[in-house]
């Protein structure tokens, strides 16, 4: 017999608070008995070891975790006369995934592919082919480059352990050094997992043909990895979008009073987080203390290396391809768009165009060069793939801006009035007009070609 809704409903609601009431005295009594079983004597107490800490990192990741989805999931289900129907017609998850690609590759004009959900433009197959023939010596640099920060990335988390000083209970910093050492192996040993993961789909699978992206994606991961991301949180203007997002989304699908209330327990969780990234910063800091002591000539070669591997952590607080691909989808998108699909990053609809786009490349050139294609994606590629431009075409806005409004009477006004004066409003006049002006190199078809050939 199948539940209602309603009684589904209470059930998470149930299943949410028990969680909540239950999960401070179970970690308590799992942390004590970490410390008793684990622990190792000395003269203030009971101090955990380099396994035992690990094993502690663990368990506040997963109690973290629960509790604060636990918490926002309370919020939601609690809120009474909510809209779950539009939101779950409107939802655009990563189960959508697989079903948006189908749409995709089944679209009747197979030549043609954009995301349907957004402004985009249109590119053929063939066009598509001859971007990515041209930029090919550029895409391998560039991946070579994507691979050498996987290669530091992962080499700078291995001798961070390797460097950890001896556990000592009354060492400062030591315990927090061995936390954020831990910390970071444990989602990076994540990350490698999937990449690992997918590989063997792949390889299972060959005919998979959208998975230049998804690999392409699990190696961007490892190479952009730092915990001290946990600083853009710190950035207003992130915590100003985020909260006024997630308070439209109560707006528009719950309890429209509640929005504030969502409102700032995002602000919150965001500051949170960013002091917790501050914190990391300093342990970090610590672990190239040497720099305060020696030369850097007197530099061994792993404190060299460790010094790369802080820098790499600095540099990857933004990835600024992912910055700049972000800044185009955000572009085509509303904001009503971004909120009723979920505000997730990326959204559903561009991880189901990028598996297009792999697909298509890897049925004109192979799976290589699509792999290639999509592990050096920028925002410049983006732009050129969604949206529409003629490059045959002179550009419309540098075109009037050197001809049409400048000689308009209204533009002229506006600039006495600015403060200008009419001797040099005549001059730039002169100027269009002239021999070898703009004006007259604009209405040359022939000298706008001789630059686009």
């Amino acid at each position: 017999m199948r539940c209602s809704d309603s009684t589904w409903r209470w059930v998470k609601i149930l299943g949410a608070a028990g969680w909540l009431l239950a999960a401070a005295p179970l970690y308590i009594f799992i942390i004590q008995q970490i410390y008793q079983q684990l622990g190792q004597d000395s003269d203030n107490g009971r101090y955990l070891g380099p396994k035992a800490l690990c094993l502690d990192c663990c368990m506040k990741i997963f109690f973290f975790m629960t509790v604060w989805q636990a918490t926002m999931d309370l919020l939601v289900l609690a809120q009474h006369g909510s809209n779950q129907a539009a939101r779950s017609a409107l939802m655009l998850g990563p189960e959508k995934y697989e079903d948006l690609y189908y749409f995709f590759t089944n679209h009747e004009r197979e030549d043609d592919f954009f995301p349907c959900l957004v402004g985009g433009g249109r590119l053929h197959s063939k066009e598509l082919v001859e971007v990515v023939r041209k930029d090919r010596v550029m895409r391998v640099l560039k991946l070579i480059g994507l691979l050498g920060r996987v290669a530091v990335t992962t080499g700078g988390m291995v001798l961070n352990l390797r460097a950890l000083p001896e556990r000592h209970p009354t060492k400062p910093l030591n315990q927090a050094r061995y936390y954020v050492v831990y910390l970071e192996l444990i989602v990076l040993g994540w990350y490698w997992t999937m990449l690992l993961y997918r590989l063997l789909q792949w390889i299972v699978d060959t005919k998979l043909s959208y998975m230049g992206a998804v690999l392409a994606d699990a190696a961007r991961d490892i190479a952009s990895w730092s915990s001290m991301q946990l600083l853009r949180n710190l950035s207003m203007s992130r915590l100003a979008q985020r909260t006024e997002r997630v308070m439209k989304e109560c707006k528009y699908f719950f309890a429209p009073s509640m929005q504030y209330i969502m409102g700032l327990i995002e602000a919150v969780g965001y500051i949170t987080s960013g002091l917790f990234g501050v914190a990391v910063l300093a342990v970090k800091a610590t672990q190239i203390d040497f720099v305060s002591v020696h030369m850097m000539s007197a530099y061994s070669i792993g404190e060299w290396l460790r010094l790369v591997s802080f820098t790499m952590s600095m540099v990857n607080i933004f990835d600024i391809d992912t910055e700049n691909r972000r800044a185009v989808q955000e572009f085509l998108t509303s904001d009503y768009e971004q909120v009723v699909t979920g505000m997730q990053w990326p959204p559903a609809i561009f991880v189901a165009w990028e598996r297009t786009l792999a697909s298509l490349v890897a049925a004109k050139e192979g799976f290589w060069t699509s792999f290639l294609l999509m592990a050096t994606i920028s925002g410049k590629d983006y732009k050129r793939f969604l949206i529409e431009e003629d490059p045959e075409e002179c550009p419309v806005l540098l075109k009037e801006l050197l001809t049409n409004h400048p000689l308009s009477s209204e533009r002229s006004a506006a600039a006495l009035k600015k403060g200008m004066k009419p001797e040099e409003i005549e001059r730039i006049k002169s100027w269009l007009v002239e021999e070898g002006g703009p004006k007259r190199y604009f209405n040359s078809l022939g000298a706008y070609t001789k630059l686009s050939a």
